[in-house]
């Protein structure tokens, strides 16, 4: 290989280079060498360091060196030091204190170690000094257990503190612990005081921590603290419910947290609860020498947290939020605090927004107090405000120790409400209760501390003191009156209390009023309670209702206490006032007005110038004298003593004792003296009375000079004597002796002669009279006293027949029963053996009485009874038994033997016997039980069995009854004969009740009548045999056939049993009438005494009734009546409204009128001479009412009626053809449509003579049965004699109406009425031609023809018995009294009038008219005769002119 040849010569910056080169080279080399060396140096080192800090000496070494550093121990499981020399992971780290308690443990520890200090104080053992600085400590899993004695000394210090006592080492091993940073994650912490303990959970913290041994000292930095849950228990003061036991925490932190070995900081706190959340800031506490604090917090507690409802026991709700700030130290705490809602409750109270606020701390003098105390609460109706509140617990003087007050000021406070929210309850009913109350009051108190008092020289220790002073005005209402009247009350109070031991204070009080209603208190004083004293002056005013709780029962009325002055010891005071009570009543006592003047001295209570005006009568009394005490058990040994006392003016009827007892009378009472003593009011009572009764009235009779007199020494009434006489005969009197203390007695009453109407209370007009004596004897002890008496019944009559004498006995030894006797009652009656009134248990408690009747006639009972009315005879043994006068429930029973009652009716011809054993009994519980009543009156037999009872009545009826009994009613029935009969219902079997047995439901069966006496049910069959009655008025009898039946079953209506009522189709009732037959069917409903929803179908055929002189019809009738709410009987309630309709047809095909209307002159036959039989009554709709309403819609039709009848003035022969609704009522009927007159019908005019012939006729009706429309034509011929001198006769029918000749014999004239009834048009025509109306009317009048002479006729007047136009009238009313003798009418040719009218009243009294009316005079004459006896008579004429051509002779009388 061939090389390069070196150039021999380089230039000089190549040799630069060169060594540039080569220097670079060596440091290279140099720096390699260096480099390696060191770091296999430092691997060499780190080595080393691993294995020497990881082996066993190492941790041993620190181990000892913590010993001697902390008077606990230190353990751990290993020491685990990294390859990276300054971090070390310590496994299981425990602390204990000396007592071997561990107090911090953690998993796992990883420290990152500071190497130099630790290597320098490794190298330099020689100090006895190691540093340990950790960079940063991270702890996993740690537990640390903060526990405090009962001394409050906290076991934690323990390990790390050395005691004083401890003898320190002269030459101590100071080992340094310094943490800059600690993190802990997964940490535990429990903290534990005597009364309550605290478990923190899931603490992650970081903070400092150092520690030096020598001298001790720990500092904890901690940038944050914060946890996840925890929970603490409270054990103190375990008597309260109020407090929470259980409080759970829930998220929290601590921020800048600062633990300097007596002081404590931080900057910010929050933790949450189950119950709310506090939150805090700049947090101190310092407990060196001298406590410091300062601190700002707020409590927020929500709706329905738990503390506020355990707190408070569920009285209070709402959300609460409390601030706390405060600064200060051990002698100057200053605090504020503020207590705010929005919506608290307290119990029913709603306090709405509630505000509190308060500061404490010392004041410029140094006085330390809590001051500006302002609380308000406002709601809807309340406002409660607390201002200028103060408490200064120390004043630095001896006359106060403390003292507090405020101003509060409130409404629409509920003081019950807060009671009941305090569970304080006001047992009795007579405290009243405040409502809603407002007002304004001034309060303070205040207290000395215990001192020494010098009392007569001796020192003395006394205890505090306690002073309470309230003055202002409260008003509102009352949640319970209580003792007050009013609703409401009104307090005015300044005063004060004070005591030293709360239950015996001192109350003084310058004003204290108190108004309520009527009430009213205004009293001034003192009470002392410690020494018993009193002072107390003012007045009352109490309205007495209120007193109702207080003393059991109800009074009214105001009492006025005046002038009263009260002193001296509270048992034993004095004073005196005056009373006045107005409007007093207590029970049954009333006083109007009373006064009296009151003292109290001594223990004696005295009453002077007692004067009271009541409904009864005046009270005065002069004096009384009431000792009083005021020891409880005391006032039994008291007595009363009063004098003088009279009752003036006395009214017995008012007099409460004997209200409802009928009594009264007038008189006065008086007594000179009475007293008694209160242990034994009776047996003391001692007294001297008198009583004058001016009248008395005792159960109706009436009593005059009533004197009572007697006197009682110790109880015992002597000398007792009243007597009396009795308004309109006989005498009373009592007498005897009375003891009351032992209840023996010895009284003897008499009644003598007394009437028996007067003693029974009948009328004057009473049946029976006689005169009843009796006397009686009550002697022994009063619960069991021996009686004698005897009654007497003389002069006995009834109805004016003399009765026997009764005589009644009555005999009672002690311990047995009251016998009664006798052996005369009424007729065939007498009293058995074992008539008694029964003792028992001290009293009378039950009655006995048998009663033998032996052939008991009516007439004994009513002797003026007329046998052939009603007789008969009753043999019985009748028992009455009254098992209880305190229930008094009469029992009975009547039992008689067959046969042993009959009766006789109608003049003795029907009789009825009993054939059955008849039992009636009423038992306890008010049943009525009959059985055996089988009564037979000779044609029928009817049987009846049952019970009624206050549940109702259940009877069964059998057997048949004639209908001969419808004799009773004489006035519809002439004669009735055959049977009806009772029987049961097809497939109807009731059940039995008592007194009846099952052959009542055999043959038939048996009617039942059940539910109450006032709806009665029945349920069976009336079935009707061959019935025949003759109805008076009737021409014909009404005979029923055989085989119609009625039947009646229960129903029901509206819950109610009811009878329904069925004629059925198949058993329809027929019948004959005359010689037409009928029948009827229908149906009804009877309930409570009611027909209802009634249908009644009634047909018939030929009918035929006959009205005897006035018409007959043969009818075809076809009609419905339909009704509701008939009552039958019982009281009809004030919405029936009875309803009754009938329609239908009726065909007449034969009838006709034919009453003769001459027959009224006879009615009034009777009024000059003979006497006239009038009747008078009750129209038939007075007497049934609901009658008149009854509906029509009938339909009569009546081809040919013939009317036939002869008038006052003439008569008819017409046949109408009628064709009619009747509509309305039949109080107000309606007829309509048409009645058409036949042609060739004719009516007389007797009057004139004249015949009319009726070529048409027609009346129609449109409703109104007064205003018919009227459309009537007749006509009629006249004849006369044309200048023959003779008179006109009367006409005749003649069948040419067409002969009009006026020069003719015969002249038609023609009549028509027409219009609306009474306002007729009638006009009078003639075919003849001439003739006016005034010709026509005299032609009818006359029968004279026109231009004919009436001078001819015989004289210058024709007579006849006819007026006409609005005369015929008076006319007709005259004709029918017999009053007028004679009317003569005439009239002449020239228009002039003359009237002669003769009378008669009696036959002494005769008057004659005469008038004359011409075309020049009109003038009267009259005249009069009257018999003044038989041979004296005076006569009288008067005449007068009205008017004359000759003007003297008008007005000449």
């Amino acid at each position: 290989m061939n090389r390069p040849a070196w150039p021999t010569r380089r230039p000089a910056g190549a040799q630069m280079g060169v060594r540039f080169s080569r220097l670079a080279r060596a440091i290279g080399v140099g720096l390699y060498i260096l480099v390696t060396r060191t770091l296999m140096t430092v691997a060499v080192t780190f080595t080393v360091l691993f294995f020497v800090l990881n082996s066993s000496p190492f941790p041993d070494l620190i181990a000892k060196a913590l010993v001697g550093v902390i008077p606990g121990s230190f353990e751990f499981g290993r020491i685990q030091v990294s390859p990276v020399p300054w971090i070390v992971d310590v496994t299981d780290v425990a602390i204990k204190t000396p007592g071997n308690k561990a107090i911090i443990t953690s998993d796992l520890v990883r420290a990152r170690i500071r190497l130099v200090p630790l290597v320098e104080s490794l190298l330099n053992l020689d100090r006895r000094k190691l540093l340990l600085h950790f960079a940063s400590v991270r702890l996993d899993g740690f537990n640390v257990i903060l526990q405090f004695d009962n001394d409050y000394h906290l076991e934690l210090v323990d390990a790390f503190h050395i005691p004083d006592g401890r003898p320190p080492n002269p030459d101590p091993f100071v080992v340094a612990l310094q943490f800059d940073h600690i993190e802990g994650t997964n940490g535990h912490a429990f903290v534990e005081f005597p009364d309550w303990d605290i478990r923190i959970d899931g603490i992650d913290m970081k903070t400092d921590f150092s520690l030096v041994s020598s001298p001790i000292g720990i500092l904890v930095r901690a940038r944050y603290f914060n946890w996840m849950s925890g929970i603490a228990h409270v054990r103190a003061a375990p008597e309260l419910n109020q407090i929470p036991r259980t409080v759970v925490l829930r998220q929290g932190f601590i921020d800048e947290f600062v633990y300097d070995w007596d002081e404590i900081a931080f900057s910010r706190f929050r933790a949450g609860f189950d119950f709310g959340s506090l939150d805090a800031s700049d947090g101190f506490l310092s407990w060196g020498r001298n406590l410091k604090y300062e601190l700002a917090a707020r409590l927020d507690l929500p709706e329905g947290s738990h503390v506020i409802r355990t707190a408070t026991g569920g009285s209070v709700s709402g959300p609460l939020s409390v601030a706390l700030s405060g600064s200060g130290d051990r002698g100057d705490p200053r605090f504020e605090i503020g207590v705010t809602s929005p919506a608290l409750k307290v119990g029913p109270v709603d306090l709405g927004q509630f505000d509190l606020s308060m500061t404490g701390g010392r004041d410029g003098l140094g006085f330390y107090g809590i001051r500006d105390i302002e609380a308000s609460a406002r709601s809807a109706g309340l406002a409660v405000t607390l201002s200028q509140g103060e408490f200064i617990p120390d004043t630095g003087t001896d006359k106060e120790a403390w003292n507090a007050s405020a101003v509060l000021d409130f409404a629409g406070v509920d003081i019950s409400g807060l009671l009941r929210l305090a569970d304080i309850s006001v047992p009795s009913a007579a405290v009243p209760v405040p409502g809603v109350v407002e007002g304004s009051l001034r309060v303070g108190a205040s207290g000395t501390q215990p001192g020494v008092s010098e009392g007569d020289g001796i020192p003395a220790t006394v205890g505090s003191q306690t002073v309470v002073k309230a003055s202002g005005k409260v008003s509102g209402s009352l949640s319970r009156k209580g003792v007050l009247d009013g609703r409401t009350f009104a307090l005015d109070i300044d005063g004060d209390a004070s005591w030293r031991d709360i239950s015996h204070p001192v109350i003084s009080f310058s004003r204290l009023r108190l108004k309520s209603g009527i009430d009213q208190v205004a009293v001034s004083g003192m009470v002392d309670l410690a020494s018993e004293k009193l002072v107390v002056s003012g007045l009352v005013t109490k309205e007495l209702s209120s007193l109702t709780p207080l003393v059991g029962a109800r009074m009214e009325g105001v009492v006025d206490v005046t002038a009263l002055k009260l002193r001296g010891r509270i048992s034993a005071p004095s004073g005196s006032a005056r009373v006045a009570v107005s409007d007093f009543a207590f029970d049954r006592w009333k006083v109007f007005q009373a006064s009296a003047a009151v003292s109290l001295s001594g223990g004696i209570l005295s009453v002077t110038d007692l004067k009271a005006a009541t409904p009864f009568g005046q009270f005065m009394v002069d004096a009384a004298r009431m000792p009083m005490t005021f020891r409880p058990g005391q006032i039994a040994r008291g007595s009363l003593d009063l004098s003088d006392i009279v009752v003036s003016g006395l009214d017995l009827q008012r007099f409460p004792l004997l209200a409802g007892t009928g009594i009264s009378g007038f008189g006065h009472v008086r007594a000179r003296s009475l007293s008694f003593g209160f242990r034994d009011i009776l047996g003391t009572m001692t007294s001297m009375f008198s009583a004058d009764i001016d009248w008395l009235l005792v159960a109706g009779r009436r009593l005059e000079t009533v004197s009572i007199q007697g006197s009682m020494d110790t109880g015992v009434i002597s000398g007792l004597a009243v007597d009396a006489a009795v308004s309109g005969g006989g005498n009373i009197s009592v007498s005897g002796r009375w003891d009351l203390p032992s209840e023996r007695l010895d009284i003897d009453g008499s009644v003598s002669g007394v009437p028996l109407a007067i003693l029974a209370g009948l009328g004057p007009e009473a049946p029976v009279s006689g005169r009843v004596s009796a006397d009686v004897n009550v002697s022994g002890v009063l619960d069991d006293p021996d009686i004698k008496g005897s009654a007497r019944l003389e002069d006995l009559t009834f109805r004016g027949s003399r009765l026997a004498p009764v005589r009644l006995e009555a005999d009672r030894s002690q311990g047995d029963d009251l016998f009664l006797k006798s052996d005369k009652l009424f007729g065939g009656m007498k009293l058995g053996s074992g008539s008694r009134i029964v003792w028992k248990d001290g009293g009378f408690r039950s009655m006995r009485l048998e009663i033998d009747i032996r052939n008991l006639t009516p007439q004994d009972l009513l002797p003026n009874l007329a046998p052939r009315r009603l007789s008969g005879s009753l043999t019985a043994r009748l028992m009455i038994e009254i098992p209880s006068f305190s229930d008094p429930v009469i029992s009975g029973r009547l039992e008689s033997p067959p046969d042993g009652l009959w009766l006789e009716f109608f003049n003795r011809q029907t009789r009825i016997d009993n054939r059955g054993p008849l039992n009636i009994s009423m038992e306890p519980d008010g049943s009525l039980v009959v059985s055996g009543l089988q009564l037979d009156d000779g044609q029928s037999e009817i049987e009846v069995c049952g019970t009624a009872n206050d549940s109702g009545i259940n009877f069964l009826v059998r057997g048949s009854v004639g209908m001969h009994w419808l004799r009773a009613l004489r006035g519809v029935f002439s004669s009735a004969d055959g049977l009806v009969q009772f029987t049961g219902r097809e497939r109807f079997v009731p059940l039995l009740p008592g007194g009846c047995t099952s052959a009542m439901l055999k043959d038939g069966g048996a009617l039942q009548i059940s539910g109450s006496p006032k709806n009665p049910v029945v349920d069976g069959t009336v079935r009707t045999g061959q019935l025949t009655l003759n109805v008076r008025s009737l021409g014909d009898p009404i005979r029923i056939e055989p085989g119609g039946e009625i039947e009646l079953s229960r129903s029901s209506r509206g819950g109610r049993p009811v009878t329904g009522v069925l004629i059925p189709d198949r058993h329809w009732i027929s019948g004959i009438f005359g010689e037409g037959v009928f029948n009827l069917s229908g149906r009804a409903v009877f309930d409570s005494g009611l027909l209802d929803d009634g249908l009644l179908r009634i047909k018939g055929s030929q009918i035929r009734y006959v009205s005897p002189g006035e018409f007959f019809i043969v009818a075809e009738p076809r009609l419905q009546v339909d009704f509701k709410s008939l009552r039958l009987f019982g009281t009809p309630a004030a919405q029936e409204e009875p309803s009754v309709g009938v329609s239908g047809q009726v065909d007449i095909s034969d009838g006709a009128y034919h009453r003769n209307f001459n027959v009224v002159r006879s009615a009034f036959s009777g009024l000059t001479g003979g006497r006239v039989a009038e009747r008078s009554g009750r129209s038939i709709f007075e007497t049934v009412p609901w009658l008149g309403n009854t509906r029509l819609a009938v339909a009569v039709r009546a081809p040919s009626f013939g009317v036939r009848t002869r008038l006052v003035v003439g008569q008819t022969d017409l046949d109408l053809n009628m064709n009619l609704r009747l509509l309305g009522t039949l109080r107000y009927p309606e007829i309509w449509d048409r009645i058409e007159v036949v042609s060739g019908g004719s009516f007389t005019y007797d009057v004139v003579r004249r015949d009319f012939e009726v070529t048409r006729g027609v009346v129609d009706f449109d409703g109104d049965v007064t205003r018919p429309q009227i459309d009537l034509q007749a006509k009629t011929r006249i004849e006369y004699k044309s200048g023959s001198g003779s008179t006109a006769s009367a006409s005749r029918f003649n069948a040419d109406d067409n002969q009009d000749s006026f020069y003719s014999d015969m002249i038609q004239v023609n009549l028509a009425v027409s219009g609306t009834y009474p306002e007729l048009d009638i006009q009078v025509t003639s075919p003849t031609r001439g003739l006016s109306q005034n010709d026509l009317q005299v032609l009818l009048l006359t029968g004279i023809a026109p231009g004919d002479s009436i001078g001819e006729s015989g004289g210058s007047f024709v007579n006849v018995n006819l007026l006409t136009g609005s005369v015929t009238d008076s006319l007709v009313k005259v004709l029918l009294s017999d009053l007028v003798d004679s009317v003569s009418f005439g009239v002449s040719a020239g228009g002039d009038v003359n009237l002669d009218v003769s009378a008669h009243m009696g036959r002494r009294l005769k008057v004659q008219t005469q008038v004359q009316q011409g075309s020049g005079t009109a003038q009267y004459s009259t005249g009069f005769k009257i018999m003044l006896t038989e041979g004296l008579s005076l006569e009288g004429r008067l005449r007068a002119v009205e008017y004359s051509a000759d003007q003297e002779d008008v007005g000449r009388n």
